[in-house]
């Protein structure tokens, strides 16, 4: 029996997957498809997807994982800007743009 999971976090995903032929396709070739979802389960009934639904409880981020993410997202940012654009546009954004000195 095959299986697939497609975790659904936010928004962005649901309109990926839901709103698309998607599951469809998913349904063709796998044996199940459940969905893993930080949303609530009952914003896929009107969708009539006849798939598993997994609702997530919500995590709520402590300050210590922010932080750390944060410092680790800065620092990939400034080890991969020398030669892309995008990532030296992204990493302009955490600048701060004070004058505090």
């Amino acid at each position: 029996m095959s299986i697939l999971g497609v975790v659904i976090t936010d928004g962005v995903g649901f309109r990926n997957f839901i709103f698309t032929d998607f599951i469809v396709e998913a349904k063709k070739k796998y044996d199940k498809v459940v969905i893993i979802s930080c949303l609530p389960a009952f914003v896929y009934n009107t969708y009539n997807l006849d798939c598993e639904v997994v609702e997530l409880e919500v995590f709520e981020e402590k300050f210590p994982t922010w932080l750390f993410r944060k410092f680790k997202e800065v620092t990939h940012l400034q080890l991969n800007a020398k030669n892309n654009f995008g990532i030296r546009d992204n990493l302009a954004l955490t600048k701060t743009k004070s004058q505090t000195l």
